[in-house]
């Protein structure tokens, strides 16, 4: 047994010795691996990179949020530039109701110095009746400058114009 101890302690040795190469180029042939997939990940990384800027920066646009405040700020313009025309509309609308008021109030002047010429030349004779009516009921809205007033019913009227 000592003789068979020697050779056995030899076989041992390289058995152990060939275990610890194996085991060195395990971890060898691993880190190689690892590696070569960092440089192929890398690689196609920067490819993509070099061959497309614009999706890289697309990329990173999108990461801090710059689409979000650029349709934003689009839907706050068109929000804005709606409000200034309806602001602009109204305005027109109320001077274009405040020149008509100023035209109606003009032309009531002219027709009401137009009757009073008419019913001072003479008393209202120059004009002649277009035919007679007796006053049967009496509203109460006859009260204004071109209605008639101090009316009772049965009193006789003379019409020198309809549709005032």
């Amino acid at each position: 047994m000592a003789a068979s101890s020697p050779l056995l302690l030899r076989s041992l040795l390289r058995n152990s010795s060939i275990t610890a190469l194996s085991t060195r180029c395990t971890h060898q042939h691993n880190s190689i691996i690892r590696i070569e997939r960092q440089l192929f990940h890398t690689t196609r990384y920067t490819q993509q990179s070099t061959f497309s800027p614009l999706r890289e920066r697309l990329r990173e646009l999108r990461r801090n949020g710059t689409p979000e405040i650029v349709f934003g700020g689009v839907v706050l313009a068109v929000v804005g530039i709606d409000y200034y025309l309806q602001q602009r509309n109204d305005q027109q609308r109320s001077k274009m109701i405040r020149q008509f008021e100023e035209e109606v109030k003009q032309d009531e002047e002219v027709s009401r110095k137009e009757e009073r010429e008419l019913i001072n030349n003479n008393g209202g004779a120059a004009m002649k009746p277009k035919f007679q009516c007796v006053v049967r009921v009496v509203p109460q809205q006859f009260d204004g400058h071109k209605c008639l007033t101090n009316l009772k019913v049965g009193d006789v009227v003379n019409v020198l114009q309809e549709g005032v």
